[in-house]
């Protein structure tokens, strides 16, 4: 036989080496001694292999036939109080400082192992330390033989897992503070939805009489509040339904009641109480069946709840135009339902976890659907009760199918009704309401396809009503919001946060009322784009949520929301809020444009003492100019005199060669025809300049005056256009026409300043 020793070192050695898998590697090393024939001796004359024994981070001993010590590592000995292992000879577990019981117990597994030959792997030990605490040992021994193969000995080998042991306990406490939790919630629900089903009953049989026995006695108005009071009536009792049948199912107090029913019948009836809420959504529903008379023994209750949970759902995850099959079938003593959609389907790696409780895959505050993630747990609960299954196939985008299958049955399978179970008509009134209930939920599904408005409104004009914009994903509650405000503001409304920042973009809105868990954007993104933008960045914003406390509210405000409002909410204190924040808004608006008006009045300001600095400094030249202008005409006129004078005196052309070379030197035409014009026309460009000084220190005091005289308008136009005609830079015609126009009042220079900016 091939000595074991070798390779015992070998495993030893790689423990030490990793100690992460010494605990591997010192199980291998017993389960090899316990195959071989190691003597006692082996264990303390061979160096290497005592050397490796004490020092491996484990405790390792071994003892003779008599359970008497023989050796230890140092592990081993410090535990026992013993500073040097050899010291550890000789002694016995009751000379160390174990208790009483725990060295009984210490040396009966020895003789065990011992005279049975068998090693005991794995054992769990209580201890009693040196230093007096106490610990938990996981141990292992094996017989250790002569080369004649008697047993002369044990080995053992152990490490201390009293971390382990304790954390094992700690989580046996957790789990069983978790489950008493839990039942807890659960009782606490199922109370509750005890509790909730008198007043809701009393809610639901009023509305039901209304609606009954007494439409035409109601206003549109009033029927339409009836029948929306009426829709989530049966919503919320269908959620304590559920949430009671969960609760139940938790406690193992469910029982099945059968009854014979003709399922192809049934179904048919069940899908037809639907068809409203996929007509809401603009879904194509449709049954069929294998064949006509299909009989089952079932609970018709619980089957009406699976099958309105799973085309419920199918509903709420397809879009518009889409379709629902449902179709029954039957094959050896068991019916099967296969609900197939072509929705938004489930990714696999969700196909497990979504039959348990309060799951949904679509969940988050951007989440378009609601629910509270019962259904198809319910479904789950029912049909394992029942002896049957649910089955789930789907991929994203390719739509999904659940397939539903229970035994046909027979009396024999289901148990007598209990007294929680309604009788088969109140069952099918409760899956009439629960189909009603339905329709709410398309209604929410089909919100976040609101269009935005599309044309862009202006600021609001005096005597205009305010803006508000009102985003909630919920269609009735939106509805009830609206005709809250529509009286009293001009209300625009969409489904999802998305919608709600673009309809804002072109609308304007002095406020903006938000729900804050909605599709595509929640109210807190919104809040956050809005503040991003500078058109927008000063619009209160009141945030809807159905989170409630100070913790809600600080969430709320440090997104950037400036008021947040829990449901279920006080009409008159929403309608405060509101007011308030539109206060709010025009007091900034107010602020804001005081602000500008103040920048702008200090820009004038400026300008005026500009302009009056340049208004000193232009007026000297110009007097001089007016001053100049007057002393050349009248020297001019003399001039033209004179020389009109001299020629009269000249016999008729006599005119010298000399006198004519003069003339043509000098431009006689021009000094005669145009230079009195040009003279005329620079006093009064320099008369214009002043009294466009006038004017500006006029306009800075804030003051108008208007010099109204009689004069020529035929002569100041021809004035203004010969002006004009001398300021081109380009050679063009100017051509006018002039009517026969009497005298006129009116301020000539300003006149002929406009005709010539003109």
């Amino acid at each position: 036989m091939n000595n074991p020793i070798p390779r015992a070192l070998r495993l030893a050695a790689d423990a030490i080496e990793n100690e992460r898998d010494a605990i591997a590697a010192l199980k291998d090393i017993v389960e090899l001694l316990s195959d071989a024939n190691i003597a006692p001796e082996a264990l303390s004359d061979d160096g290497l292999l005592r050397n490796i024994i004490t020092t491996i981070p484990h405790f390792v001993f071994w003892k003779d036939r008599d359970c008497v010590y023989q050796g230890a590592n140092a592990a081993f000995a410090s535990i026992a109080g013993f500073e040097n292992p050899t010291d550890i000879a000789g002694c016995t577990d009751y000379d160390l400082p174990w208790k009483r019981e725990e060295a009984d117990f210490f040396v009966a597994t020895d003789k065990r192992v011992m005279s049975s030959g068998v090693s005991q792997l794995n054992i769990i030990e209580p201890q009693k330390q040196a230093d007096g605490r106490d610990r938990y040992l996981e141990t292992s021994k094996v017989p250790l033989r002569n080369e004649a193969g008697e047993v002369v000995g044990i080995l053992g080998i152990f490490q201390d897992v009293t971390e382990r042991k304790q954390l094992e306990r700690d989580l046996l406490d957790a789990k069983d503070a978790a489950e008493a939790s839990d039942r807890a919630k659960s009782d606490f629900l199922a109370a509750m939805s005890h509790e909730l089903r008198t007043p809701l009953t009393l809610i639901l049989g009023p509305m039901e009489s209304l609606l009954q026995d007494h439409v035409a006695e109601l206003s549109p108005e009033v029927l339409r509040i009836v029948q929306c009071s009426h829709r989530n009536a049966c919503r919320l009792k269908a959620l304590t339904d559920d949430i009671l049948d969960f609760s139940k199912g938790q406690a193992g107090l469910l029982a099945v009641a059968g009854e014979w029913v003709d399922l192809s019948t049934h179904v048919r009836e069940v899908v037809g109480d639907m068809q409203p809420a996929a007509l809401a959504q603009e879904i194509d529903l449709s049954f069929e069946s294998e064949r006509e008379g299909i009989r089952a023994y079932v609970d018709v209750r619980k089957l009406d709840k699976m099958l309105l949970n799973l085309v419920g759902n199918a509903l709420k995850f397809t879009p518009s135009q889409g379709h629902v099959r449902i179709r029954l079938s039957h094959d050896a003593g068991r019916f099967r339902l296969d609900v197939t959609d072509t929705g938004i389907g489930i990714a696999p790696e969700d196909h497990a976890r979504l039959f348990q409780r309060f799951v949904q895959v679509d969940a988050g505050s951007t989440r378009k659907y609601g629910g509270t993630g019962l259904g198809l747990a319910l479904v789950k609960q029912f049909s394992d009760l029942m002896g049957g299954s649910v089955e789930l196939q789907s991929a994203l985008g390719k739509g999904a199918t659940f397939t539903l299958t229970l035994p046909t049955g027979s009396d024999q399978n289901c148990g007598p009704a209990s007294e929680d179970t309604p009788a088969q008509g109140t069952s099918r009134e409760d899956a009439r309401r629960r189909a009603l209930s339905l329709r709410t939920s398309a209604q929410q599904a089909s919100a976040a396809t609101l269009q935005p408005s599309t044309e862009p409104q202006g600021e609001t004009r005096e005597g205009e009503l305010p803006r508000l914009l009102v985003a909630e994903d919920n269609g009735d509650l939106r509805e009830y919001i609206v005709n809250l405000f529509k009286a009293d503001y001009q209300v625009e409304v969409t489904g999802n946060g998305a919608q709600a920042l673009a309809i804002a973009r072109t609308f304007k809105p002095e406020v903006i009322l938000s729900d804050v868990m909605m599709p595509e954007m929640d109210g807190h993104e919104l809040v956050k784009h809005v503040r991003a933008d500078e058109r927008l960045r000063t619009t209160p914003i009141i945030l809807l949520t159905a989170r409630a406390g100070a913790e809600a509210s600080v969430s709320s405000l440090e997104s950037g929301a400036d008021d947040h409002v829990s449901k279920p909410f006080n009409p008159s204190d929403l309608r405060s809020r509101v007011r308030a924040a539109l206060r709010l808004h025009r007091l900034n608006v107010a602020l804001r444009d005081a602000k500008v008006q103040a920048a702008e009045t200090e820009r004038l300001a400026g300008l005026g003492r500009l302009l009056a600095k340049l208004s000193h400094e232009i007026n000297n030249p110009v007097n001089v100019i007016v001053n100049s202008a007057g002393s050349l005409r009248e020297y001019t006129d003399s001039a033209l005199r004179y020389v009109a004078t001299c020629t009269a005196a000249l016999p008729e052309g006599e005119l010298t060669p000399s006198l004519v070379k003069l003339r043509e030197e000098l431009g006689w035409d021009f000094i005669k025809e145009d230079f009195p014009l040009a003279v005329e026309q620079i006093s009064e460009a320099a008369s214009r300049v002043k009294d466009l000084q006038t004017d500006f220190r006029l306009f800075l005091r804030g003051e108008h005056a208007v010099n109204l005289e009689e004069g020529d308008l035929n002569a100041s136009v021809l004035s203004t256009v010969e002006q004009a005609r001398r300021l081109q830079a380009v050679n063009a015609t100017i051509e006018h026409k002039l009517g026969v126009v009497g005298q006129v009042f009116f301020d000539h220079p300003r006149f002929c300043q406009a005709l010539l900016n003109i």
